[in-house]
């Protein structure tokens, strides 16, 4: 009796492990297949996200670069106003970029900056639903936002940059306009 016991023990142990790893594929998988609904509602709150996180980019860039000024008096680096705003543009543009761009893949979708938009929404890039694309439809129409991550980079570089030579420009305008050497110049010796 020992020696049957013995003999069904590995095919025995082989057919749990194979029940436990059949388990566990199923459990990963969801319960129910993705709507073209639910793809376009999640298209929808990430191409909000994205757009905002444009905007963001765009004057974050700009007023934070400018606002930076106080930063010279806790670190001596930041005294000097270009490398100040090339500073705090990349860093809104790293921001952006970490934060939505490639958000998805580091943070995860269905929680936090991504809570609107479900986890099964990467399901959504092999399906046609109508997507609106990238820039109301001027860049990728039909193409889930989930699968333009190059272009949203670019994008949300060129924002960053946009914003931070504006910071630039206006700095410089206002030094000319407002700083020492037009007080010199305005002086009479």
């Amino acid at each position: 009796m020992r020696k049957k016991l013995l003999a069904c023990a590995p095919s025995s142990a082989a057919i749990v492990a194979l029940a436990l790893l059949l388990a566990t594929t199923a459990l990963g998988q969801p319960k129910t297949s993705v709507s073209r609904t639910q793809c376009k509602q999640w298209d929808d709150a990430f191409l909000t996200i994205f757009n905002w996180a444009m905007a963001g980019a765009l004057i974050g860039a700009c007023v934070f670069s400018l606002l930076s000024g106080f930063l010279g008096k806790f670190l001596w680096v930041f005294t000097t106003p270009r490398f100040r705003l090339v500073v705090v543009t990349l860093v809104c543009l790293l921001a952006m970029v970490f934060g939505v761009a490639l958000g998805p893949w580091t943070l995860g979708l269905g929680g936090g900056l991504f809570s609107g938009v479900d986890p099964r929404y990467f399901d959504c890039a092999s399906m046609q639903f109508g997507a609106e694309g990238l820039f109301a439809g001027q860049l990728g129409v039909g193409v889930p936002a989930i699968a333009q991550t190059p272009a949203m980079i670019i994008a949300l570089s060129a924002a960053a940059l946009i914003g931070g030579l504006t910071a630039w420009l206006i700095s410089s305008a206002t030094l000319r306009f407002l700083g020492v050497p037009a007080k010199v110049r305005g002086e009479r010796l």
